[in-house]
């Protein structure tokens, strides 16, 4: 099977046909090769949850609430998404962005800084904590996916897993997200990321990913773009609360 049509066939599987795939992310190289992509969302079953949309604050896209009355455990759905920590562009699903933006502000790693988390304590789930990071070069840019499961062993250790890519080819991207599908409680994602195309404009490319995700649960999500010769940052944000 070809690179476009296992792509593609992931995209369809794996997103447009997965019920409930949870926050999810993924990093790598419009189909120009001018910009390199990252892609967040956020979904939810619950009121809670719902009650959200992503919000930018210069180079920060954060998360916060629809409605500020009418929220609980604030401290596992409203956080810093995205950031920017000179030439590394972070993005994850909670807190932890911040945690990797102080341990890079000093000359750290992502290793390092995701060595001090775990994953969510929101037992039965265990949700795991993704992030990516693209380290900018305009020589030589590397992109890393991370994730933070529950250890098998018990619900309190939990399993650190890394990937390293210091290539992409152009109209492609790498995806991992939280949950494998819906469930209660909710599996967690498993194996490696996938492969996805990323194809057209920043525009285009939150429009195709927006659609693919199921309306039951969708939230928000947001295309942040970095060009390859500039570093140039563009970014498009699409809210549920905001299409209603």
């Amino acid at each position: 099977m070809d690179r476009k049509r296992m792509a593609n066939e992931n995209f369809l599987t794996q997103l447009s046909q997965n019920e409930y795939p949870g926050r999810g992310i993924v990093m790598g190289l419009d189909e120009s090769g001018t910009k390199f992509v990252q892609i967040y969302w956020i979904m939810g079953r619950s009121q809670n949850s719902q009650n959200r949309l992503l919000i930018r604050e210069a180079d920060k896209i954060k998360t916060a609430p629809v409605d500020a009355t009418n929220i609980t455990r604030p401290e596992l759905i409203i956080y810093n998404a995205i950031r920017r920590s000179g030439h590394n562009h972070i993005v994850s699903n909670g807190d932890h962005t911040d945690t990797i933006y102080e341990v890079l502000q000093n000359a750290g790693t992502l290793e390092l800084a995701l060595a001090t988390r775990s994953h969510e304590p929101d037992a039965p789930n265990y949700t795991p904590r993704i992030s990516g990071l693209l380290q900018f070069d305009q020589s030589n840019s590397v992109v890393w996916l991370a994730i933070i499961k529950k250890s098998l062993l018990d619900d309190f250790h939990s399993i650190h897993h890394f990937y390293r890519y210091d290539h992409f080819s152009n109209g492609f991207g790498m995806c991992i997200h939280t949950y494998q599908h819906n469930g209660d409680p909710l599996p967690s994602f498993e194996g490696e990321p996938y492969m996805v195309p990323l194809q057209s404009s920043t525009r285009e490319i939150a429009e195709t990913y927006y659609h693919a995700l199921n309306p039951d649960y969708r939230i928000s999500l947001v295309v942040k773009t970095i060009e390859v010769l500039t570093e140039k940052l563009d970014y498009y944000i699409i809210n549920k609360h905001d299409r209603r």
